[in-house]
């Protein structure tokens, strides 16, 4: 299959690769035909076309630093603003790989779009940029998402940091305060990626944002792995609570309390988390009913029910509780 490709100036810049590349032959915009009542936006003016044609305009591959100002940062990469564009990032992997390659300047390739009605931060082009003769390095230009993650990295998830901490409180806050409707939103657009045979990654919290302007969730790092039959409603609710660094969360409170004279502050903390917590999963439980959707079984699902992150809303501690009190909610 023929990959679309642009021949650039010469730059420098070391990336490694992750997106599968395949070909997508038209150079056009495509007609916009598309229709959602779900907010996952189909963003036409973030295609690779436009890209293309952005980076001509504006001689972006011949600039001397293709990065911005570092936006976030993972275990396995981090991601950059592009200077004059709010539509596009780029993504550099922290062990960046070689390829044999035997190129003279940089080329673009056009990526196979996974998603091309929707905006859910996917890559749309690598630049196959030449190290010497015989190698070559690589970028990748990704659809930009808006919002701040909403939660502690999982690489940090043993966080005793107090900005975690304090990260983790205002995050929480935040989203119980989220209208309902940004909960039926979500639902959609779980449901709407689901049915693409996508997978949300969110096992990691930072891989879903949450827009404060227009109060919309968005997702990022979503990918055409396959997957097994289990939908994603409880994968995405563990990461709303932050999963993994919750639970610490919670241990380190305790623990202070009784360490501390007086107790008020830890305690304060511990129940405020545990309040807002229990908004979030009520309103997202509402969403669920409302859209007639039900959780299956799978890992976070399975660590949800284990855990004490259910137990108010509820009323058990029990898995077998648990799981009898959402079947009366029609939620299995």
């Amino acid at each position: 299959m023929q990959i679309s490709k642009i021949t650039l100036p010469v730059l420098t810049g070391i990336t490694k690769p992750s997106v599968k590349q395949n070909s997508i032959p038209s150079f056009g915009l495509k007609e916009d035909t598309f229709q959602r009542s779900a907010e996952i936006q189909r963003n036409g003016e973030k295609s690779f076309e436009n890209f293309s044609r952005w980076q001509q305009r504006n001689a972006y591959a011949s600039r001397p630093q293709l990065k911005g100002p570092l936006l976030g940062a993972g275990d396995e990469a981090k991601v950059y603003a592009i200077d004059g564009t709010d539509n596009w990032v780029i993504k550099q992997y922290n062990r960046s790989e070689m390829i044999p390659l035997s190129i003279e300047r940089p080329v673009l390739n056009e990526l196979t779009d996974i998603a091309p009605d929707i905006n859910i931060g996917q890559a749309i082009a690598k630049l196959d940029v030449p190290l010497n003769k015989h190698m070559a390095a690589h970028h990748f230009i990704l659809k930009k998402q808006e919002g701040h993650p909403i939660g502690i990295p999982v690489e940090r998830a043993n966080s005793n940091s107090q900005s975690d901490e304090l990260a983790h409180l205002r995050t929480l806050r935040e989203l119980s305060k989220a209208p309902q409707a940004s909960y039926d939103r979500l639902i959609d657009d779980i449901t709407y990626i689901d049915e693409q045979g996508l997978k949300i990654k969110a096992g990691n919290p930072s891989n879903i944002l949450f827009d404060s302007k227009h109060q919309q969730f968005n997702f990022i790092d979503v990918n055409d792995a396959k997957k097994d039959e289990s939908n994603q409603y409880g994968e995405v609710l563990y990461a709303l609570l932050d999963g993994k660094y919750a639970q610490h969360f919670k241990a380190v409170k305790q623990q202070e309390a009784v360490q501390a004279m007086p107790i008020f502050r830890p305690y304060a903390e511990y129940f405020e988390a545990d309040s807002n917590s229990n908004k979030i999963i009520e309103k997202y439980f509402a969403s669920m009913q409302t859209k007639g959707k039900k959780f299956t079984q799978g890992k976070y699902f399975n660590r949800l029910l284990a855990s004490d992150s259910l137990d108010k809303v509820l009323g058990s501690k029990t898995v077998q509780g648990k799981l009898e009190s959402l079947q009366k909610m029609d939620l299995v």
